[in-house]
C-alpha cells in the first residue's frame, strides 16, 4: 500500500472511532431510528387528520389537544395569502403541516371528507 493509501486507512479508522466503537454500534443506531421512524409514521396515520379551525374561528378544543399555537395558525394563513375571516379550514395533516383552506376556493368540502371534524363544515 502506498502512503497515500495508509494515511487515508488510518483517518478513516479515527473517524470511525471518533463517534462508535465498532460498526454493530452505528448498524444498532440505524436499526433503532428506523424503528422510531416507522412508529411514528404509523402513529400519525392512526391519529388521522384533525379541523383546527373553520370560518375564521379556531376551535380551541382542537387546538388543546393537538397542541399548535394560535400563532402557528395565523402563519400558515399568512403563508396562503389569506386572513383567519377569510378561511373556510385549516387542518393539521397527518405530516404535521396546517392546510389553510380559503372560503373562496372551498366549493363542496370535498376535500375535508377524511378530515376529523371537517364534516360540520
Amino acid at each position: 500500500m502506498n502512503s497515500k493509501g495508509a494515511v487515508w486507512s488510518a483517518n478513516r479508522r479515527k473517524v470511525i472511532a471518533m463517534g462508535f466503537d465498532n460498526r454493530a454500534d452505528v448498524l444498532q443506531i440505524l436499526i433503532v431510528g428506523s424503528a422510531a421512524y416507522l412508529t411514528l409514521l404509523v402513529v400519525l396515520r392512526l391519529s388521522g387528520k384533525r379541523t383546527l379551525g373553520a370560518d375564521g374561528v379556531l376551535r380551541r378544543e382542537a387546538l388543546k389537544t393537538n397542541r399548535p399555537t394560535e400563532s402557528e395558525i395565523r402563519h400558515a394563513a399568512r403563508g396562503s395569502g389569506s386572513d383567519l375571516s377569510a378561511i373556510a379550514a385549516v387542518a393539521l395533516e397527518t405530516n404535521g403541516t396546517l392546510s389553510v383552506i380559503a372560503s373562496s376556493t372551498m366549493h363542496d368540502g370535498s376535500a375535508l371528507n377524511d378530515v376529523q371534524g371537517g364534516a360540520q363544515l
